[in-house]
């Protein structure tokens, strides 16, 4: 596959309702928790941070596979993260993949 700029896309959980954002089209590869925060140039605890504070979403953390989940509630909240990620990966042209 060739790389692409990062673009997250949404889905919602229709067995609990909460939102999630990512991007989906290489798999791990463009998927991976720490892409967005590599992207923006910062601390992966500042990152948690974040997403807590400025775009609400609920984190949970598991050191033993090293996987961050994140979620919303709220379409609206993860929505606001989502198109700020995305327009930041534009403007930096910020590619995933191979």
């Amino acid at each position: 596959m060739a790389k692409t700029i990062l673009k997250l896309v949404e889905w919602q959980d229709t067995c609990v309702g909460t939102w999630h954002c990512n991007d989906t089209s290489q798999g791990f590869k463009s998927a991976a928790w720490w892409i967005v925060p590599r992207m923006l140039g910062m601390e992966l605890d500042a990152f948690v941070k974040m997403l807590i504070e400025d775009y609400r979403a609920e984190v949970s953390y598991y050191p033993q596979n090293d996987v961050l989940l994140y979620q919303w509630r709220n379409q609206a909240d993860m929505r606001k993260y989502k198109n700020r990620m995305n327009a930041i990966a534009r403007e930096k042209q910020f590619y995933v993949g191979e």
